[in-house]
């Protein structure tokens, strides 16, 4: 029995060519659409500099706190869009070590958690952001 890999920016006849026994290749992983901050719409990533992780579950705080609350509420996400560090992405800000970890947020509006910045990776949760087709050019 095999399974799909689905990733976000596939449809289901494109996703349905990839299975467990072939891997897709780094250029099928890559983002086809911006990756947006879903609060501000500032540009987080640009078409094609990041690419698609899936699995690897992390728990990551709620973007918004309950007030009062003496704990931090998380949610446990999968799937990814990874980038080799800070310099890829158009606009990113990178908090202080919370616990020995360090979380993206948006570079414009501060919104986040997007996701974790790890030593040699930068993964960007993608129930945390939005994506977004470049428009094609006009020709006048």
């Amino acid at each position: 029995m095999s399974s799909s890999i689905h990733s976000p920016d596939q449809t289901s006849s494109e996703s349905s060519n990839i299975t467990e026994g072939k891997c897709p290749s780094e250029s099928e992983r890559r983002n086809a659409e911006m990756i947006l901050c879903d609060h501000c719409n500032s540009i987080i990533l640009r078409v094609g500099d990041s690419i698609w992780m899936e699995g690897n579950e992390r728990e990551i705080p709620l973007a918004i706190q309950r007030e009062g609350g003496d704990l931090i509420e998380t949610e446990r996400l999968q799937g990814w869009w990874t980038a080799k560090d800070k310099f890829a992405f158009e606009s990113v800000g990178v908090t202080n070590s919370v616990d020995g970890i360090r979380y993206l947020t948006c570079g414009d509006c501060d919104f986040g958690p997007i996701g974790i910045a790890e030593d040699k990776l930068h993964i960007v949760a993608h129930s945390r952001v939005k994506m977004e087709s470049v428009p094609s050019p006009t020709n006048s």
